[in-house]
């Protein structure tokens, strides 16, 4: 998603600036960080509105499994590969019709999975 505010002279001025977290996921995803070693259930929704957010949310802030994003994340084939490599760390047989579509993606997941 664009953050519009990086490219404003004066975001400030720009309606909704100061509930930025609350509608961008990658702001919403940094302040996550910040929040850690807590999760931030009242970003997760936010999060949760793009695939990559929702990957690094789960990768860097819950460091694992999260059930809830796995909707959004399995039907992009690069989300998904990472996420079977770095969340889960074996093969997601769900995800492996969405991960096929990408000859990318299809070559890292099978590279990485193919001897385990």
């Amino acid at each position: 998603m664009l953050n519009l505010y990086n490219y404003h002279n004066n975001p400030q001025s720009l309606p909704g600036y100061q509930n930025r977290i609350n509608l961008i996921p990658d702001l919403a995803l940094d302040q996550a960080i910040k929040n850690l070693p807590n999760r931030s259930p009242e970003l997760e929704p936010i999060i949760l509105k793009n695939h990559a957010c929702a990957l690094f949310y789960a990768k860097d802030v819950i460091k694992g499994r999260w059930k809830e994003a796995e909707h959004i994340i399995i039907n992009r084939p690069k989300t998904a590969t990472f996420y079977s490599i770095w969340i889960l760390k074996h093969r997601w047989k769900d995800a492996e019709p969405f991960i096929e579509q990408d000859t990318e993606a299809w070559n890292i997941y099978h590279d990485y999975f193919k001897d385990k």
